[in-house]
């Protein structure tokens, strides 16, 4: 798993800045990352040629005073004994794509990027970014807790789901931080062919995922981290709401998850559950973890569309 040394935050100049900021520096003491460039991207001015000709110190004030306001706020949000260098970085034109042609182009490893509840500002559309992204993503609800007590990882097995545990346990051997296991299951539809009742099969679903989990996690070295671990019944094919719901009990301060995977007890795509809980109003930080090897191509290809 490769380091998160190169941060990108993604600023839009309303309040939820600071946030970005203050959670921004939290994250990257715990990992210990080398840089944080500060990214805002504003759309392109279309600016009369009349007007540029009268004024053409128009734009170079305009972002002066751009870069003196987040400055202002970097000054009292980032903790300067973290030796971290930081950069702002501005640019014109589509956020989505700037932010993704950025991220490509400095090979960041994590994009940190807000979730708006009620502030106001020009926002993002998380599911164009989670599926562009070829870098692990942060999405940090303007109401989040600046603090990390206990990740839940949503486990199905998977490879993908294998990347998001190690992401986190990366991040919890760093900390004092609790790992919380959590695994949604299925009955299956020719369930009353066996002749068992809809319970039963549950607890025999149930059951088996308790097995797989052991498995599973068997290969990962535990040593040191205080975990446990939770089964969630999906009876009505809503895994993400089981997630959240889940999350929101267990009072979870992150939430990791892999951008992909496919479970070996039920056909639920980690990839769809992803990009839904990357659309909630949640409260909850969201951590989605994607290795960047297997997503360049894709993000290459992509972008020659």
């Amino acid at each position: 798993m490769y380091p998160l040394k190169k941060i990108l935050v993604c600023l839009d100049l309303s309040e939820i800045d600071e946030q970005l900021i203050s959670y921004t520096n939290l994250i990257s003491s715990i990992v210990k990352a080398e840089s944080i460039d500060f990214i805002h991207v504003a759309k392109m001015l279309d600016i009369p040629a009349e007007i540029k000709k009268e004024f053409p110190e128009l734009v170079p004030s305009a972002d002066e005073t751009i870069i003196k306001r987040i400055e202002s706020c970097l000054e009292t949000r980032l903790d300067k004994q973290l030796g971290i260098d930081s950069n702002i970085i501005l640019r014109e034109g589509n956020p989505t794509h700037k932010i993704v042609e950025y991220t490509k182009e400095n090979d960041i490893d994590l994009v940190v990027v807000g979730r708006k509840l009620k502030l106001t500002g020009t926002g993002i559309i998380p599911q164009k970014l989670v599926r562009l992204i070829p870098c692990n993503i942060l999405f940090v609800p303007e109401k989040s807790e600046l603090t990390i007590s206990r990740i839940m990882v949503p486990v199905d097995f998977s490879k993908k789901s294998a990347y998001a545990l190690e992401r986190a346990l990366d991040i919890a051997r760093l900390k004092d931080i609790e790992i919380l296991f959590q695994n949604v299951y299925i009955v299956p539809s020719g369930y009353s062919h066996t002749g068992k009742s809809y319970e039963e099969f549950a607890d025999i679903m149930k059951h088996h995922a308790e097995n797989d989990l052991k498995k599973f996690i068997g290969d990962f070295d535990l040593e040191g981290i205080k975990h446990r671990s939770t089964y969630t019944l999906d009876n009505d094919t809503r895994p993400a709401d089981k997630i959240y719901a889940i999350a929101l009990k267990e009072e979870a301060s992150l939430i990791v998850v892999g951008a992909k995977g496919k479970t070996s007890a039920a056909t639920v795509l980690l990839g769809s559950v992803t990009e839904q809980l990357a659309n909630y109003d949640s409260e909850i930080p969201l951590f989605i973890v994607k290795d960047k090897k297997d997503n360049l191509s894709f993000f290459e290809a992509l972008m020659q569309v």
